[in-house]
């Protein structure tokens, strides 16, 4: 046989399965289509929309990425902790940003950077 199965249960008892149920019920009624393609196309439709958040996560990882690069400088500290300091020389800064207030340069712990390789 080609055709692939399973079979779904909607329990009477479990409010969530009665809920979804009724739901399937109202856009198979408003589609005019079986419930195997309205699940189908959820199922399709779910992938879709996870695969569009992951795109977004990545280029909102990126545009952060482009931010820091020319002022990012990672050191470790003597007991191997990782530190990040923000450069505050003319490449870092555009002209719209405000200035940091301290002359100090500015310290990103160490969840920042673990955050940021996540992101490669």
């Amino acid at each position: 046989m080609k055709d692939k199965r399973i079979s779904l249960r909607f329990r009477a008892e479990n409010e969530r399965d009665m809920q979804a149920w009724k739901l399937l019920e109202e856009m198979t009624q408003k589609a005019n289509l079986s419930k195997n393609s309205i699940v189908i196309e959820l199922i399709l439709s779910s992938s879709k929309q996870q695969n569009d958040a992951e795109r977004i996560a990545e280029y909102i990882a990126e545009l952060v990425a482009d931010k820091l690069e020319n002022r990012l400088i990672v050191s470790t500290t003597s007991d191997g902790m990782k530190k990040a300091i923000v450069s505050k020389d003319e490449r870092g800064f555009h002209h719209d940003e405000p200035e940091l207030v301290s002359d100090e340069p500015e310290f990103l712990g160490e969840d920042v950077l673990d955050f940021l390789d996540l992101f490669g």
